[in-house]
């Protein structure tokens, strides 16, 4: 996830962020708020370089808000598939991670 940007239904350019978070960052999906706050998910590198989840939110004025990160038990391969928001705006990511076996991982 080195680079967003944003643009009005136009074309033109409103803002652009980048979040550096080291090895192996790759956005994967993307949820806007009710607030018009854009909530990214995808991959930040972790242990060995093995990737790991990385959620960021970002104001509509393209503010990084907060950035969380989930490395699962066996802080292995663990990428997330999908982001959504419930109805107050709280954050679901989903997705594969590795524990004992390969499994499937909701986080809100």
């Amino acid at each position: 996830m080195s680079h967003g940007q944003v643009q009005s239904s136009s074309g033109t350019l409103l803002w652009t962020n980048r979040y550096r978070g080291g090895a192996n960052c790759a956005g994967k999906k993307v949820a806007v708020d009710s607030s018009g706050d854009i909530v990214v998910t995808g991959t930040i590198g972790g242990n060995e370089g093995w990737p790991n989840y990385l959620t960021l939110k970002i104001s509509s004025a393209g503010a990084l808000l907060w950035a969380r990160t989930y490395a699962g038990p066996g802080n292995e391969f663990d990428v997330p598939a999908a982001v959504a928001l419930d109805g107050s705006d709280n954050v679901i990511v989903t997705g594969d991670f590795t524990g004992d076996l390969r499994e499937f991982l909701t986080i809100t």
